[in-house]
């Protein structure tokens, strides 16, 4: 009897502390031909705050990634004190865009466990959803649309090993279709 009330109560406590996401997913829908080598990528987006929050910290792993492929990135965070007018888009021959196409939701409490009690009001989480639409345009010309992808998240903005993964799809996805290529040495 000891034994089961001890499993029990050591359940209990630890479902407190686990959080419930599911992280991140990419599905593409859609792809072009392109025979350009992609160089200077200008990495944009916005939406509400959390959105922002997350494109942020997406973003510089993105550069990161993109870094060891030779490709030099920019960042551009569309909100109302945008430098957008101060950007020289012409240095740019791709450009990755995120758009949200649903509403941001943010849970800012998880219930906790104590003992016996359930208690929502002590402890904060940060769990974000959206979906963005992911699109990499190629400047020719005109702005010509390389790849797109729904880009869904279900995360918590305050556990950085997330953001890692949702970058890491969707630097996956545009080397496995050759939209990226590794530097010529």
């Amino acid at each position: 009897m000891r034994t089961i009330l001890l499993i029990l109560l050591t359940i209990m406590l630890l479902s407190g502390c686990v959080r419930h996401t599911k992280g991140s997913s990419l599905k593409t829908t859609g792809q072009h031909v392109s025979g350009q080598k992609i160089q200077r990528v200008l990495i944009m987006g916005g939406g509400s705050m959390p959105s922002r929050i997350f494109l942020e910290e997406l973003y510089n792993e993105l550069k990161r990634l993109f870094k060891t492929s030779d490709i030099e990135t920019e960042v551009l965070i569309i909100d109302s004190y945008s430098k957008a007018d101060s950007i020289n888009y012409d240095r740019f021959d791709a450009f990755l865009v995120f758009n949200s196409t649903t509403k941001a939701k943010l849970n800012m409490t998880r219930l906790k466990f104590t003992l016996v009690f359930v208690d929502a009001a002590d402890t904060y989480g940060s769990r974000f959803v959206q979906t963005f639409q992911t699109t990499l345009y190629q400047k020719d010309e005109w702005l010509e649309l390389v790849w797109e992808a729904d880009l869904k998240v279900d995360v918590d903005l305050t556990r950085g090993a997330q953001y890692k993964e949702a970058a890491k799809l969707i630097y996956t996805e545009l080397r496995k279709k050759s939209i990226i290529t590794d530097p010529v040495k």
